[in-house]
Parts: structure tokens; sequence; C-alpha cells
């Protein structure tokens, strides 16, 4: 007898994907008792959940056992949103699942237990509150819908690592966080259908205690079945119950028995430091962290509480304020699962002027080029003249006027023919600073998109705006003031579909 599971679809994948072993999954797992037999489930077959549930109250996060009086293995199993007609049920019973049907399938993992009249149906995504879902099995062929409850508002706590990156995330660790502090954990746990053995743990694996984590890591490395290509993936558990009896529902992951080499040090140039397995520059009110390549996952107690983030690319981020005893504590979890931790001093860099390129509205709904502008925001905590500061694009520079910019205010850069309220675009928020020039570039700004500069009185480039093509009436934000020049996902258009000069981009 055989043993498989099944994924439909695995995101990345796109296709129908199997997988194979030899003799049957042992019927040992994460769950325990799944919870009681569904007593109205039609015929033979029966459902039940983990976390325990009826079937008109799931939770949204769950795993979900059929129960059957005979043997599954000859079964195609698809989770499905909605009802199952009985054609749709009969085509599921096809050589070849017709595409009406499979742009239904939701994305799920399903095995036989050793026992081969129990499946597993574990969903890869959070299901929708008050959803109506169907198990549909071709053989015998009989669908099992259940509902998920309006009821349950706990926050699931979100996936933080393995990166979202990674298409085979390495079974070697999870985390997840959310807003709050959490109950204590630390028990063994094993991941199901591949049987990777582990331990559910608060925190992030690190000696600097994150308590709005819990992570899973593995007991001892499933590696060799890495090179396996019928090796079983295995998911997370639908949830983690504390010792005090309280339950939390974990975003689900799926991992993989993978090989990789613990990560090194980038090579840091001074005046940057090193920082963990990064740099840093060490500015006068921040430390910029500057990764390496690989994914990092980072837990950063800077005096200010802790702070958990991921890294990938080499994207830098930013931590502030800076820590009031000098001391950063840093541990950076790689994807070989070696947490690597250091204390580093830090000493705040010089003096000097944090205005960004904010926002940039490009292709009014307005009179162009007179309605375009550009905001700038101190993103510092002291006021900056402006004056010999200048604004470059493709086509000029505007040098902006004498005037001072207060810490955490905005101001809108435009042209002496703008018009604080046209009546067709958002006029600036009360107090927005106006600084006018006689133009914006050579004759305006391109609605295909240019790269702006802003330069300080000494020509040092302070901010960068990259080039995106805009929608007519819609500006281009930058997510948050310290998010960087260098990342273009730092950048997106407004998110209210409009603009917001002289306040928040992102609420």
């Amino acid at each position: 007898m055989s043993s498989w599971a099944k994924a439909w679809p695995l995101v990345g994948w796109g296709a129908l994907f199997s997988f194979a072993c030899e003799s049957p999954l042992p019927d040992r797992g994460i769950g325990g008792d799944r919870g009681g037999p569904v007593p109205d489930a039609p015929g033979p077959l029966r459902l039940r959940f983990d976390p325990p549930a009826s079937a008109d109250a799931v939770t949204p996060v769950t795993h979900i056992t059929v129960e059957a009086t005979e043997a599954l293995t000859d079964a195609r199993v698809m989770l499905v949103s909605g009802a199952l007609s009985a054609a749709q049920l009969r085509d599921l019973a096809r050589p070849a699942v017709p595409q009406t049907l499979s742009s239904r399938a939701v994305s799920a993992l399903a095995w036989i237990e050793a026992d081969p009249t129990l499946v597993v149906v574990a969903p890869l995504a959070r299901l929708e509150a008050g959803g109506l879902y169907t198990i549909g099995l071709s053989a015998p062929l009989v669908s099992l819908p259940f509902m998920v409850t309006t009821a349950d508002v706990r926050p699931v706590l979100g996936r933080v690592w393995p990166d979202r990156d990674d298409l085979a995330p390495s079974a070697r660790a999870a985390i997840w966080c959310g807003p709050d502090e959490l109950g204590f954990v630390d028990a063994p746990v094993t991941l199901e259908p591949a049987l990777f053995a582990g331990r559910l743990m608060l925190g992030t694996g690190a000696s600097i205690l994150a308590p709005f984590c819990v992570s899973w890591f593995a007991a001892s490395p499933p590696w060799p079945a890495a090179l396996d290509p019928q090796a079983l993936p295995a998911v997370t558990p639908p949830s983690v119950t504390f010792d005090d009896g309280s339950t939390a529902p974990l975003e689900p992951i799926l991992l993989f028995a993978s090989d990789a080499s613990p990560v090194s040090a980038v090579p840091c140039v001074p005046p940057d430091i090193s920082f963990g397995p990064g740099c840093a520059d060490v500015e006068d009110d921040r430390i910029v962290v500057r990764p390496g390549d690989d994914p990092i996952l980072w837990t950063i107690d800077a005096g200010g509480g802790v702070l958990v983030r991921s890294s990938r690319g080499a994207k830098p981020f930013t931590l502030r304020p800076l820590p009031p005893e000098g001391l950063c504590r840093v541990a950076a979890l790689d994807s070989s699962g070696r947490i690597v931790e250091a204390n580093v001093r830090v000493l705040p860099g010089p003096p000097r002027a944090h205005v960004v390129l904010n926002e940039v509205m490009a292709n009014p709904a307005g009179a162009e080029p007179a309605q375009e502008w550009v905001e700038l925001y101190n993103d510092g905590s002291d006021a900056v003249p402006l004056a010999g500061f200048a604004l470059e694009d493709a086509g000029g520079r505007s040098v902006l006027p004498d005037v001072e910019l207060a810490p955490a205010s905005f101001a809108l850069v435009v042209s002496n023919a703008f018009v604080v309220d046209d009546g067709v675009d958002p006029p600036p928020a009360a107090a927005t600073l106006l600084v006018r020039v006689p133009a914006l570039g050579r004759a305006g700004l391109s609605n295909e998109g240019e790269m702006l500069t802003l330069r300080d009185p000494s020509g040092t480039s302070v901010s960068t705006f990259p080039a995106i093509k805009t929608k007519n009436g819609v500006s281009v934000v930058r997510i948050a003031p310290d998010a960087p020049d260098t990342d273009p996902t730092s950048f997106v258009p407004s998110p209210n579909g409009s603009a917001t000069p002289g306040s928040a981009n992102v609420p």
C-alpha cells in the first residue's frame, strides 16, 4: 500500500502536485485529538476539526480530518469555497478536473494517515469568516460542507519567518508574531505529514525575549530528505495553546526538508559598523541597518522595546531612536537555523538634516503644470532652514527660498501658479507650509515618471524619489518617512486613491 499527500494548488508551482512514499505515514502528529465527529455529517463519512468545532462554527485557521469506514487511498480530495453541485462533484472524479472547478480550489495540503480511513486536509491560508467551504471526495463520491464562524475574533499570529519569498521554506524554524504579549509555551510539537519533530516556544529562539512571538524549531535536522524528490513537506499547527489555557491561531506555513549553509557576515566599510551579520550607519538620531543579500530574521533590543523583523536582498531598514545607553543587543537567525547574537555599541553621528521627498503629485486632475507639487517632510528632531536646498529633476533645478521646516512637519513645493483649492484636487492640509518656486522642473513634472533629488546647500543628496508613471489625480507616496530611497517597495500610489498633501501618506 502506498501513502500520498497532495496540495491543491501549491502557491508558486501552479499545477496539481503530489508527493509519495513507500510506507504508510505514522499516525503521529501535531494535534492529538482533532475533535469529535460532526453529528450531522452525511453518509458514512465524518468531519473532525482541529481546534475542535462543529461543522457550522469552524475556526478560520483549522486542520480537517475526514473519517471514513473504508480506506480512502484511491480518492481525489479537494477543498473548495462554496457548495458543490452534483455535477461539480462528478467532475472531481474525472481524469482532468475542469478549470471551472479547480479555480475554486483553496490552497491546502492533504494526506492519508497511517490509518487509511483518515484523510487530513490543512488549508494553507486563513479561511474567510462566515464562509461556506466544501471538501469533495471522488471515491466515495461525496461532498462535506462546513461553515467558518464569525465569532472568532482572535488575531491570527502572522508569519515573520521563514521569509515569504522562499518557494520551499526550510523546516528548521518557523516564527509568528502578534501585536500583544502572549502566554508561556514550551512543548514538543511534530509537524505532519513529514513528521518533523521540534518544539514550540515563546519568543524567536534568541536570548532576547520577544514576548509577542512564538517559534517552532526543529529538534533534529531532517536534511537528508532534501535529496529525495518524493520527500513530503509539513504544515505548521493551526493554533498554539499556552500554559494558562488560552490559545492563538497561527498563520499556516508549509515547510520542506532542505539544506542551507550559515550566512557569513557582510564586510563593513567605515564609518559603517558591524551589526550582527550586516552593517549599520549610525546617524544623529537613528541607525540605518544594511543587511546582506541572504534572508535574516532580526531580534533587536535597542532600549525602547524589542523589534522583530525580517530582511532580504540587502534592503536597509531604520531603527530609531538611538539606544539611551548606547548599546544594542542583536540576534540574527538565518535559513540554516543558526542564531548569532552580539552586543553592538553605537555612538551618535554628527547632526544632519532629515528632510525627505515624501509624496509627489505629477499628474493632477486639475490644471497642469500649475497644480503639480512635491511634498517634503522633516523626519528629524530639529527645524531645518531650507534656504539653499534644491529640488532637481530631469528638466531643471528649483532652488528653495529661505523658509524653515519644523520637525514632524510637511511642506509643499509648488510653482507660483499653484492654487490652494482649485475645487478638483485635494487641497493641502491646514498648517502645511507652501514653498513657492518659479517652476517645478523646466515645464512641470513628467507624468511618465522621472527621478527627483533633493540636495542640501552643499550639494549633497539628502533624499531621492524614483521615476514612477502616475495615474491622473493620484499621487505617489513614500510608505513611511524613513523608508529607504533605494527600495522600490518604499513607493506606492496613494492608498486613498487620490492624494494626501500635507498629511500622513499611509493611515
